[in-house]
Order: C-alpha cells, then sequence, then structure tokens
C-alpha cells in the first residue's frame, strides 16, 4: 500500500460532498467576476438609495431586481439568494395578484440555473435521503386532488405544496460549503430585519402584511391578512442571527448579530403571532441543549445571550408602548369557542371528528373545509390550524406517516450532528417547525421551504465535514502503517 493510494474520498463521495467542485465560479475567473459583481452592486446601490431619497420605491426595486438578475447570470448562486430575500419579501409586487409574484418568478429563474445541478442528483448516489420521503409526500398531496370536494381548489394546493418542497432541492445544489451556508443565512438576517424594521415604524403588522403581499389598494389596519408568516420569517432570522453571533469572531460582527437580533425580536413581539411568542423561546432553550458536544460553559453562556436579548426587548417594547392589550387579547381567543374568534380546539375536534367518519381517508390539500360534514360542523372556509391534523385530513394516514417520517429522519441526523453551534440552529429550526406548526397550517407556506432547505443545507455541510475528517484519519492511519512497514524490513519510510 503506498499513500497515494489512500483517497481522501472517493469519486463518488467528491461528487456527493462536493458538487461545487464542477461550478464555473471556482475557477480562474472567479475573482473576475466577483470584482465585477462588487462594482455593479456598488454602482447600483448608490443609485438605489438615491432613488429610495426620492420617495420611487417601484424604481428602487426593479434596479435590484435587474441587478440580481444580471449577477445570477455571471454566478449562478446569487440566484439562492435572491430567492431567499423573495421568500422574504413575498407578495412585494404582485404582478397578477395570487398568481403572479416576485417570489414566484425568482424562484422559477433559480430553478431553471439549478436544473443541470438537480438532474445530476437524480443519481440514488448524491441524492440526499430525505428526499425520498419527501417526494412521496408530495406525490400523494398531487394525486389525491380527484378526491377533493373541489378537486380545481385542491390541484392549485397541490401546485403551491411542489413549489415550497422544491425550495430546499435547489438551496442544497447551491449552498454546500460553510462560507455559502454562512452567506445566506446574512441574507435571510438582513431582509428578515427589513420586515421588522417596517413592522416597527408602522407600529401594525397588517400594514405590512398587506403592503407585502399587495392584496389591498389602501394599506388600512382592517386589512385582512394572515400575519403569521411574517412572525415565522422574523423568528427563523432571530435563529441565524444568534448562530452567527456564536460562530463568527470580531466585536464589530457580534455587535451587528446582537443589533439584528433585538430589532427582531421586536418585531416578532410587534407581530402577535401566539405560536412564535411560545414557539421562539421554546427552540431557543430546547435548541441549546440539543448542542450535547458544547461544553456547559458554552451552553451557559448562548442561554445568558438569549435570556439578555429577550430582557432589553421587552424592556425596549414596553417603553414605546410595543406591548399592549393586544397581545393579551390573541392569547386569550386561543380557547374561545367562537369560530371568528380563532378558537383552535374548535377546528381541532371539528376535523378530527370529520376525518374518523370518513376512515382517515383523503380528502385532497385542503379539501375538507368544503365538505358537507365541514358544513354541518361550522367551519365550512377554515382550516384545522394544526400540522398534523390538517395533513390527516389532506392525505390521510399515509400523508402523517411520510410527514411524521421526515421529521423523525431529520431529528435523527440532527443527533448525529458534530459542529455544536451547527446542531443548536439545526435544532432550533427543527423545533420551531413543529411547535409552531401547531396552531397555524405551515407545512404548506413559501417559510416552511425555506426553513427546511436551511435546515437540510445544516446537516448536509456537518455530515460533509465528518467525512472530511474520517478520511484525513484513514489518511493517517494509512501513513503510519507504511512507515511501520518500512521500519520493520529496514526499508526507509517514505520521504526518508
Amino acid at each position: 500500500m503506498t499513500v497515494a493510494s489512500v483517497p481522501l474520498l472517493s469519486d463518488q463521495q467528491l461528487a456527493y460532498y462536493y458538487p461545487e467542485a464542477a461550478d464555473e465560479s471556482l475557477g480562474p475567473q472567479a475573482k473576475v467576476l466577483s470584482l465585477i459583481a462588487a462594482g455593479m452592486w456598488g454602482i447600483g446601490g448608490l443609485a438605489v438609495v438615491g432613488m429610495m431619497a426620492v420617495g420611487l420605491t417601484i424604481p428602487a426595486i426593479l434596479t435590484v431586481g435587474a441587478l440580481g438578475f444580471v449577477d445570477s447570470l455571471m454566478r449562478r448562486r446569487v440566484s439562492v439568494y435572491a430567492l431567499i430575500g423573495a421568500i422574504c419579501v413575498f407578495h412585494l409586487i404582485g404582478l397578477v395578484p395570487g398568481l403572479v409574484t416576485v417570489a414566484r418568478l425568482v424562484g422559477a429563474w433559480a430553478l431553471i440555473l439549478s436544473a443541470p445541478r438537480l438532474l445530476r442528483s437524480m443519481d440514488t448516489r448524491r441524492i440526499d435521503p430525505i428526499f425520498k420521503w419527501v417526494v412521496l409526500f408530495v406525490i400523494l398531496g398531487v394525486v389525491s386532488f380527484p378526491l377533493s370536494p373541489r378537486p380545481l381548489f385542491s390541484l392549485l394546493g397541490s401546485a403551491t405544496m411542489v413549489q415550497v418542497y422544491l425550495v430546499p432541492a435547489v438551496m442544497g445544489v447551491w449552498l454546500t460549503c460553510r462560507r455559502y451556508r454562512n452567506m445566506g443565512l446574512m441574507v435571510l438576517v438582513g431582509f428578515t430585519t427589513l420586515l421588522a424594521v417596517q413592522q416597527i415604524r408602522t407600529g401594525s403588522p397588517e400594514i405590512v402584511e398587506t403592503y407585502r403581499r399587495a392584496e389591498a389598494e389602501t394599506f388600512t389596519e382592517s386589512a385582512k391578512v394572515d400575519i403569521n408568516e411574517m412572525a415565522r420569517l422574523m423568528s427563523i432570522g432571530v435563529f441565524s442571527a444568534i448562530y452567527l453571533f456564536l460562530s463568527t469572531k470580531g466585536m464589530v460582527k457580534k455587535g451587528l448579530c446582537v443589533f439584528f437580533g433585538m430589532v427582531l425580536c421586536i418585531g416578532i413581539v410587534i407581530g402577535k403571532s401566539r405560536a412564535c411568542y411560545v414557539a421562539v423561546p421554546m427552540a431557543v432553550m430546547l435548541g441549546i441543549l440539543m448542542a450535547r458536544r458544547a461544553k456547559i460553559g458554552k451552553r451557559l453562556a448562548a442561554a445568558l445571550v438569549a435570556v439578555f436579548l429577550t430582557v432589553v426587548v421587552f424592556f425596549v417594547s414596553s417603553q414605546f408602548g410595543f406591548l399592549g392589550i393586544g397581545i393579551k387579547q390573541r392569547f386569550d381567543s386561543i380557547f374561545e369557542q367562537g369560530i371568528e374568534a380563532g378558537a383552535r380546539n374548535v377546528y381541532w375536534s371539528a376535523y378530527v371528528r370529520v376525518s374518523a367518519a370518513r376512515g382517515f381517508m383523503p380528502y385532497g390539500l385542503q379539501g375538507m373545509r368544503f365538505s358537507e360534514k365541514a358544513n354541518l360542523l361550522g367551519i365550512t372556509g377554515h382550516v384545522a390550524h394544526n400540522d398534523m391534523i390538517d395533513i390527516l385530513a389532506a392525505l390521510g394516514l399515509p400523508g402523517l406517516v411520510l410527514f411524521l417520517g421526515i421529521h423523525g429522519h431529520l431529528f435523527r441526523r440532527i443527533r448525529r450532528m458534530r459542529g455544536h453551534w451547527e446542531q443548536m440552529l439545526a435544532g432550533m429550526f427543527w423545533i420551531f417547525m413543529l411547535t409552531a406548526g401547531m396552531t397555524q397550517m405551515d407545512f404548506l407556506r413559501k417559510y416552511y421551504g425555506l426553513v427546511l432547505g436551511l435546515l437540510l443545507v445544516m446537516i448536509r455541510i456537518d455530515e460533509k465535514d465528518r467525512r472530511v475528517e474520517q478520511a484525513r484519519l484513514s489518511y493517517s492511519y494509512a501513513l503510519a502503517y507504511q512507515q511501520t512497514q518500512g521500519e520493520a524490513t529496514g526499508g526507509e519510510p517514505p520521504g526518508g
């Protein structure tokens, strides 16, 4: 055996763990493209600031979009960063309200640029194991639409489901190393902070969400919009800011992470999402506990940082009047008996009863709320506001088993992670997905695909690092063995 005959990674492992090796952005032109992009964004950024200063918001947004489009042609990975930002701003410009939005256009462009890599990853030796669960879950959602009382409505829901679960696949082929992953997290923190700043300026999540979705001509607090997804986006922004604070060096960077984290927490407080009030602290604390490889002192420090942020946020919020009776009313309404009050227990019990009456057979995505039994129980037009119950109603027991299988698979892989702060962030994402989904139907939201993609990126990079470490150890053992054999036979050791 010679040292040269001991590869660090096989060709198959290299293709799986280093798909970016074939990316043209790592070739000789990388620095030139980066310099061109930096100059383009520098000049364009000044133009955008000038437009914003004189109130030309739409031209400024279109300019940013044009810059991102040109940059993505030079560096295809940029399309994923644009997708993260687009999911955050969502319907900022409704080209065809409810159908064609900025997020969907950016997602389609990112999918086109990612298609070659996605096709290569279809090889079973390279595809991530979780997608075997996800693909079956999505297929079941698509084929169940004929069982719905409104098949066309359920078919449109299936299209949304496909879009949501394509996001992790697109992110997985581009965010393949720590540098790319951290850039994605920084983009997420930046855009979610923008949402929080808008809420702080207006003092109302309804106004910001109405503007974000572009569904009404006038932005009033009486507009009927769903403010929960925006709070969830800010929540995963908080988790990312905590991770970046703990994993990066430099007081300036850490200070910025603390600042962004505080702004995001204030935005969550204003957002009035009951699920986030409960799920965020639970995810932070349990996520810290899941970082088993971190020393007790480090975990204690992380917990103290979280407590400090919480205290400061509630102090600032109370001083500026962000805490009011509206938040208490949001909590009180959880167990009220009126449908309009938002009582979740009414939806849960009604959906379970309707599902049981049909033997837990599928109704199609969001189909049960238009069934005759739902009409008799007074829940027509309402979802169950619980991921597991909604999935049970839409996809039956097979769908629920697949959904639980996805999360069980994620949990096993999180438990095996070696990077302690990476394990902490992955744990926060996973716990938040489950707990926030207890009071809303989250599994069809755009944010759900985003956080699932980030979670898979965290896991895959950690697994790649572990395989590289094992390969290095194998190399060291082979080298030591060769030296031992050389000494035993009286020959010279390698390099002698």
